[in-house]
């Protein structure tokens, strides 16, 4: 039976980490309500409602021009600080669930050839130490 230490290996590990606290937390610190969220590829997707004051101006067809419609939003929520809000959102969060789990089975270990020297070594070392 022979023991070999210290050998390098490559691996791979799962951590799944459940997002519901971390959306949760954020949408509450947003502006609006009637909220839904999804996953699309790599990308949190956040949609939501909020009232808002506008100021609307409109100006007729003329035969000069086509009609004219504007919309201006005030105290909507791009005026709120959105990477703030989300920023202290994640600062808040206390505890996460997550899951962590290594692939036993995706271990590689690095080639590990014997010393041809190995024993010349150990053999010298030992005739030093009794001197």
């Amino acid at each position: 039976m022979a023991w070999n230490r210290n050998i390098g290996c490559d691996y791979r590990y799962t951590v799944r980490l459940d997002l519901e606290p971390i959306i949760s937390e954020i949408i509450r610190r947003l502006p609006g309500d009637e909220n839904e969220w999804e996953i699309d590829d790599d990308e949190l997707n956040i949609y939501m409602t909020d009232r808002a004051v506008a100021d609307v101006w409109h100006c007729r067809q003329t035969l000069e021009s086509p009609e004219e419609n504007e919309i201006d939003l005030k105290r909507a929520a791009d005026e709120v600080d959105i990477n703030g809000a989300i920023i202290e959102a994640l600062h808040s969060i206390d505890k996460l669930t997550c899951a962590f789990e290594i692939d036993e089975e995706s271990i590689v270990l690095d080639e590990n050839e014997p010393d041809p020297d190995r024993a010349y070594d150990e053999w010298r070392d030992r005739q030093f130490e009794d001197d």
